[in-house]
C-alpha cells in the first residue's frame, strides 16, 4: 500500500511490517480525548465533592468535610489551564506542513514488529518472574492455599492476612510494574502474524493480575492492565470492524465502562470489606455498599487532597512528581523526606486521628498542588495539556509516539481524581519503557528523514 506522506520512505522499511488497512481519522471515539477524561474524571468528582453536603461525608464514610470553594476552583483553574495548552497546540498544528491522512493502520510507527515483540516478551517475562518469586516469597511467609481459596471466596480477613504476611520486595515486585508496558505491546501486536505467543503471555500477566487484585485487595493492579491493552488494540479494532453496530458499541462505551467499574468494585469490595461488615450488624446490600464505597474513594481522595494542603508545610522540592526518584531501588542515600520536607508518616497519623484512615488516597491533582503551589499547578497543567494534545493527535494519526504512550495516558487521566499515577513509582518501571521506545521510534524517524535527502 503506497505511503500517505509526502515522502515515501516513512511506509518503507522499518513501517513495511506494520502496514494495513485502517479506518479514518475520524472514527477515534470522542471518549479517548483528553480533554473529555479530565472533564468526566476529574472535573465531575471535583463538582459532586463539591455540591455533597459535610453530613454525607459524616454519615457515609464518616470523615469531616475539608474540600471547600478553594479547592474547587483550583481544579477548574487547572481544567481551564489544561484546556488552554490543548487549544494553543490546535492552532499551531493548524499551520503546520502535514496534513491528516486516511489509509494505514500504524504509518508513524517506525519501531519494527519483530523487535516491538523483542521488548514485549523482556517486560513480560519480568512481570511474570516478579510475580512468581513474589508467590514464593509470600508462601515462605506463611501465606497458604487456604489463604487464597479463602480470600477468593470473600473471607475479607483472608486477604488482610494476605496483605499483612505478603508484603512487597524493593527492586523485585517493581519488575511487576513492568506488565503495563507489556500490555500496551500487546495490544499493538495481537493481530500480527506468529502473535500466539504474545496473546498467551498477556493472557498469563492478566490472571496474575486478576488474582493480585482479590488476594491483596488491589484492584489497580487489575485495571492497569486491562486499560492501556484496550487502548492499544483499539485501532486495529476499529481498522478490522467497520460494522455500524460496532461503530455505534463504541459511542456507549463511557456508560459500559462506569456499570463495569461499579461491578468490579461490587465484587472485590464483597471481598474485602463487605462480609466482615455484614457480620458485624450492616444492613446495607452488596449493590449499594459497592457503589457507596466508589463514591468515598473518589470524594474522600479530593477530600483527603484538601486536608494534605491544610496541614502540611509546603514541599521544598517536589514530591509527588518525583516519587519515583525518591523510592527508587538501590539508592539507600537519597532522602526524598529530608529534601523535599514531605512527611508520610505524619500524613498518615493525621489521616488515621482527624479523617478516616480506611480512606487514605489524597488525589492526583492535589498532590501536584502540594508540589508546586496553585500558580505552579495552572503553569504544569498548561503545559500537560500541550503535551496531551500531541501525544493523542498522534495517537490518532498512528504515529509512534501516540501509540506507544497514550494508552498509559489514558489510565493517568482517569486516576487524576484518585492517585498522581504517572509519576507515581508503580508507574516508572512502564513508563522509562515506552518512553525509550518512543525515543527510539524517534531516532528512526530522524534517520530515515537523513537518508531520503541524501539519495
Amino acid at each position: 500500500m503506497a505511503s500517505v506522506y509526502p515522502d515515501s520512505h516513512y511506509a518503507t522499511g522499518y513501517a513495511s511490517d506494520v502496514a494495513e488497512e485502517t479506518a479514518p481519522i475520524a472514527a477515534t471515539p470522542y471518549w479517548l480525548h483528553p480533554f473529555f477524561l479530565v472533564v468526566c474524571c476529574l472535573g465531575l468528582p471535583a463538582l459532586v465533592t463539591y455540591l455533597l453536603p459535610a453530613a454525607v461525608f459524616e454519615s457515609e464514610w464518616h470523615t469531616p468535610k475539608v474540600y471547600d470553594t478553594e479547592n474547587a476552583l483550583s481544579i477548574a483553574y487547572a481544567i481551564a489551564a489544561f484546556a488552554a495548552g490543548m487549544l494553543v497546540c490546535w492552532f499551531w498544528k493548524q499551520h503546520s506542513a502535514r496534513s491528516g491522512y486516511v489509509g494505514e493502520e500504524f504509518p508513524g510507527l517506525l519501531v519494527r514488529g519483530d523487535w516491538m515483540r523483542g521488548v514485549f516478551l523482556v517486560c513480560a517475562g519480568l512481570t511474570l518472574m516478579g510475580s512468581a518469586v513474589w508467590a514464593i516469597y509470600s508462601a515462605q511467609q506463611g501465606v497458604g492455599l487456604g489463604d487464597a481459596v479463602a480470600a477468593l471466596r470473600g473471607d475479607s480477613e483472608a486477604v488482610m492476612r494476605i496483605r499483612a504476611k505478603a508484603a512487597t520486595i524493593p527492586g523485585i515486585t517493581t519488575f511487576t510494574q513492568m506488565g503495563m508496558a507489556a500490555s500496551i505491546l500487546a495490544g499493538l501486536l495481537w493481530f500480527r502474524d506468529n502473535a500466539f505467543t504474545v496473546r498467551g503471555l498477556f493472557i498469563v500477566i492478566v490472571i496474575a493480575a486478576f488474582l493480585r487484585a482479590f488476594l491483596r485487595a488491589e484492584r489497580l493492579a487489575f485495571i492497569e492492565v486491562i486499560v492501556p491493552f484496550g487502548v492499544a488494540l483499539l485501532p486495529s479494532l476499529i481498522a478490522r470492524w467497520r460494522s455500524v453496530a460496532f461503530r455505534m458499541l463504541l459511542w456507549f462505551v463511557p456508560l459500559i465502562a462506569v456499570v463495569a467499574l461499579i461491578a468490579f468494585f461490587i465484587i472485590a469490595e464483597a471481598g474485602r470489606s463487605y462480609a466482615s461488615k455484614r457480620e458485624a450488624g450492616l444492613e446495607r446490600g452488596a449493590v449499594d455498599y459497592g457503589a457507596n464505597r466508589i463514591g468515598g474513594y473518589y470524594g474522600t481522595a479530593l477530600n483527603n487532597g484538601a486536608f494534605l494542603l491544610d496541614t502540611l508545610p509546603p514541599a521544598r522540592m517536589p514530591y509527588f512528581t518525583l516519587e519515583w526518584f525518591w523510592k527508587f531501588p538501590g539508592l539507600p542515600f537519597i532522602d526524598g523526606r529530608e529534601m523535599t520536607g514531605f512527611n508520610s508518616d505524619q500524613l498518615y497519623a493525621s489521616l488515621a486521628s482527624d479523617m478516616n484512615i480506611e480512606f487514605n488516597n489524597t488525589s492526583g491533582i492535589f498532590c501536584y498542588e502540594y508540589d508546586f503551589g496553585r500558580t505552579g499547578l495552572v503553569v504544569v497543567a498548561f503545559f500537560c495539556g500541550a503535551a496531551a494534545f500531541l501525544v493523542f493527535r498522534s495517537y490518532r494519526r498512528g504515529g509512534g509516539a501516540g501509540l506507544i504512550f497514550y494508552p498509559i495516558c489514558v489510565l493517568a487521566f482517569m486516576e487524576l481524581a484518585r492517585i498522581p499515577y504517572l509519576t507515581s513509582k508503580r508507574a516508572f518501571a512502564s513508563v522509562a519503557v515506552l518512553l525509550a521506545l518512543v525515543a527510539f521510534d524517534k531516532l528512526l524517524r530522524i534517520s530515515a528523514q537523513m537518508k531520503s535527502r541524501i539519495y
